[in-house]
């Protein structure tokens, strides 16, 4: 089912083959807001919105959601993780649309306090620690463990169709404004420091890894900063992931401290 774009507002279009689509739209924040990407996986004419952020966004992204496919032509709502810039406009959805929601397992009792009344709460569809299958009409989108980086409870995306990977957090860049990553290796000063922070710990990287290099990839697609297209970046994504030292390693490294300053 071919959709229109042209009176939609948006940030790109990463796959377009006339039946599937992967969009990314606008992002509606305040100065203060981290910069976020919210993406949406078309599938003949049927919606799934990911990580579709606060309460300010939600009018906007409502509007240009219901533009693409209908308000009733949104079919999920996918939500990686607990963060305030992932979930916390939820309730809104679900009064303004009959979408289902794709979480954790890991949320389930934490998502309600949100303020979900009783029947939008029967609305959360849990997903198993391990991940699987999802069919968005005939496209089969594929749910990942990726848990502690850095949620206890995190869920990537794998689109077979587009062969993109929506890796949530993981592999995020902050300062840059590139749409695209141009040069890897230019591009580490951007995901260093919040890769370090994170993310728990080198090992679980490396096992993430080692699971998606089984997988047919042409983009991952990060929840903040630029997106990574072509393999050759990718593998050099992968390759750097998995050799770098964050989280707890770093954190056993330096030990805490109790600091006596008045910080307030």
């Amino acid at each position: 089912m071919e959709i229109e774009l042209e009176d939609v507002i948006l940030r790109d279009v990463l796959y377009n083959d006339k039946k599937h689509y992967v969009i990314q739209l606008e992002e509606y924040r305040s100065e203060e807001s981290i910069q976020s990407n919210i993406y949406l996986i078309v599938n003949n004419g049927k919606g799934m919105i990911l990580d579709p952020g606060g309460p300010k966004a939600y009018k906007h992204l409502l509007a240009d959601v219901g533009g693409i496919v209908g308000y009733n032509g949104l079919q999920y709502i996918s939500l990686s993780h607990q963060d305030p810039d992932i979930l916390s406009g939820l309730a809104a959805w679900l009064m303004t649309t009959k979408a289902k929601v794709l979480c954790p397992k890991a949320w389930e009792k934490f998502i309600p306090h949100l303020g979900l009344s009783s029947l939008s709460a029967r609305r959360l569809n849990l997903v198993p620690d391990m991940g699987g299958i999802v069919k968005l009409e005939d496209a089969e989108i594929q749910m990942l463990p990726a848990h502690f980086m850095h949620s206890v409870g995190m869920i990537h995306l794998y689109d077979p169709i587009s062969k993109i990977l929506f890796c949530g957090d993981l592999a995020v860049s902050i300062g840059t404004e590139n749409l695209y990553v141009e040069n890897f290796q230019d591009h580490i000063q951007y995901i260093d420091a919040f890769h370090r922070r994170y993310m728990a710990s080198q090992s679980i990287v490396q096992t993430w890894v080692k699971m998606v290099r089984q997988l047919d990839i042409e983009v991952v697609a990060p929840q903040h900063g630029a997106i990574y297209k072509g393999k050759e970046i990718i593998e050099e994504l992968f390759t750097w992931l998995e050799n770098q030292e964050c989280g707890i390693d770093l954190m056993n490294k330096e030990g805490f401290h109790i600091v006596k300053d008045v910080i307030i």
